[in-house]
């Protein structure tokens, strides 16, 4: 669900480990609040999705925790 939330995250790329790391990272960046897709979110676009009959279409070179 990582690779689904960094790809909905503001200026994030694909990497499990950055997820955790935004925080920190934003911070020594410079901007104190970043908003991150929630794994809420990422599991409910998901569902919504599937309710409507689509299939997501996705690559990923890192597997999911």
């Amino acid at each position: 669900m990582a690779w689904l939330r960094l790809i909905r995250s503001e200026n994030i790329g694909p990497a499990v480990a950055a997820i955790e790391a935004v925080p920190y990272l934003s911070r020594r960046g410079g901007r104190q609040n970043i908003r991150l897709c929630t794994e809420a979110e990422a599991e409910a676009e998901l569902k919504a999705a599937r309710r409507a009959g689509m299939q997501l279409v996705a690559r990923r070179s890192v597997p999911d925790r």
